[in-house]
């Protein structure tokens, strides 16, 4: 009796042993890990439910509920394998004049490279940005590429990647000329220039001219702008208007003023978010003439009026600097403006011309004391340095342009207001309106060189812009 009740429990284990589910572990390694105790850190591997995502099939082996399965992932590349960085570097050096200091070595490009490669870590940096964890590839404090966690490639560092983390646009002026698009994708929005002031075949009476303004917005479509990242500059310029303007009397002159604004914010209401309603407004421009200084406040009112919820500036030059001939004005009228609602922004044109032999160059604190007069976010509209006047070597002067580019730019998000940052071109150098309006030739005035290569003004905007980074 009780050796058939010892061979009945042994039958019975057999059977109950031979229902019971496999498990199936899926490991990279020898060694069993208890899925009680597992953690996955990645990018080595990762552990999922195969019960439950759609897109991850489990193991045919595995058919009970709650059963895990470890996914190996791929692992994301290191910075000394990425295949541009090469580049990166060689493009940093070329600013430099082809030498660099790193850790109190001179190098040159190949050098560093090799370094990079020897010691990798030492030239990376991680910062957690609104909830995201990115890597960035640094040199003497300035990011040459970045890499986001759920990314695997390293990326060449822009300007609009930075100005996204810093939450503010950074644009260009729109103009279309030979191997300039790698430029434009620097950006993310674009200044387009309005000619149709200049339109004097028409006159005060005749049809407005949008031929250019449309150029320029066909041309930017390939790089992605959104329509509220694009500024049109200007809609009223009192020292270029029309012809016929000067026979108006008063109240024609503000009846014209009316239909003109409407006219182009009615044109572009679907392409072009932002508009500076009034440029360089001066002691004796044609509008005040005629009108007087109230046309400023007229004219936003009727802009406002038209497209509510249009982005307003009121733009005006010379007016970042501690000596700047419109400072005053634009404390004064650009904060009666935006405490009446009538404006989003103060415009900082941000044209630096400095004689470096008997002209003081501002330092960042000293600018920074006059963007705090304006209440106003504020917008660098038309920001380029220009070389012409200053001594030195060719690389010394970009070397002192790239501190002021530098100066500026840290000024600006310094107050905290700083919305949008629009460096003027055309692009590069060569094509500048320096260069192709004002005769200079040697003005050099934009961020990259005449063969569209990164100059070290670039990667001092880069710096300033990496440093503020929350």
């Amino acid at each position: 009796m009780k050796t058939k009740n010892i061979i009945t429990v042994l039958l019975l284990a057999i059977i109950l042993a031979s229902c019971a589910p496999a498990v199936t572990a899926i490991l990279p390694t020898e060694t069993a890990i208890p899925s009680s105790t597992f953690t996955p850190v990645p990018p080595t591997l990762t552990v999922v439910p195969t019960s439950t995502p759609e897109n991850i099939q489990a193991s045919v082996d595995t058919p009970c509920s709650g059963c895990l399965t470890v996914i190996p992932t791929s692992t994301p590349e290191n910075i000394a394998d990425a295949k541009d960085l090469s580049k990166w570097i060689d493009d940093y050096v070329h600013a430099y004049g082809g030498k660099v200091m790193v850790n109190n070595v001179e190098m040159d490009s190949s050098q560093l490279t090799n370094e990079v490669k020897a010691n990798s870590d030492s030239f990376l940096q991680v910062k957690q940005i609104n909830g995201s964890n990115f890597s960035f590839f640094v040199v003497n404090g300035v990011p040459l590429a970045i890499r986001e966690s759920n990314d695997k490639q390293w990326q060449e560092m822009t300007l609009k990647t930075l100005g996204r983390l810093n939450n503010i646009v950074i644009g260009g002026m729109v103009e279309k000329y030979p191997n300039t698009e790698k430029i434009y994708r620097e950006f993310d929005g674009g200044l387009i220039n309005s000619n149709i002031w200049t339109t004097g075949k028409n006159g005060v009476n005749g049809d407005l001219d949008f031929s250019y303004e449309n150029f320029q917005l066909e041309y930017s479509k390939q790089f992605g702008y959104l329509p509220s990242n694009n500024i049109l500059d200007s809609i009223l310029w009192g020292a270029y208007l029309p012809s016929g303007f000067d026979s108006f009397t008063k109240e024609q002159a503000i009846a014209w003023m009316e239909k003109y604004i409407t006219s182009i914010m009615e044109k572009h209401k679907n392409t072009i978010g932002a508009y500076i309603v009034v440029n360089e407004a001066s002691f004796n421009d044609n509008l005040k003439k005629k009108i007087g200084s109230e046309y400023i406040k007229l004219a936003f009112q009727i802009a406002r009026k038209v497209n509510p919820d249009a982005f307003l500036i009121y733009n005006q030059t010379d007016n970042h600097d501690p000596e700047g001939k419109f400072v005053n004005d634009t404390a004064q009228v650009g904060n009666e403006l935006y405490s009446e609602g009538l404006i989003d922004a103060v415009g900082i044109q941000g044209h630096m011309v400095y004689d470096n032999v008997t002209v003081r160059i501002p330092k960042q604190e000293q600018i920074k004391q006059i963007l705090d007069r304006y209440k106003a976010p504020l917008v660098l509209t038309e920001f380029d340095v220009d070389l012409s006047f200053l001594s030195g070597t060719t690389l010394e002067k970009q070397i002192l342009q790239a501190t002021m580019y530098a100066n500026l730019t840290g000024a600006c998000l310094d107050t905290k207001r700083c919305e949008r940052i629009y460096f003027f071109g055309a692009f590069p150098d060569k094509n500048s309106w320096f260069v192709l309006s004002q005769n200079e030739p040697n003005a050099q005035a934009t961020l990259w060189d005449d063969n569209s290569q990164r100059k070290a003004a670039f990667y001092a905007i880069v710096q300033v812009l990496y440093e503020h980074v929350p």
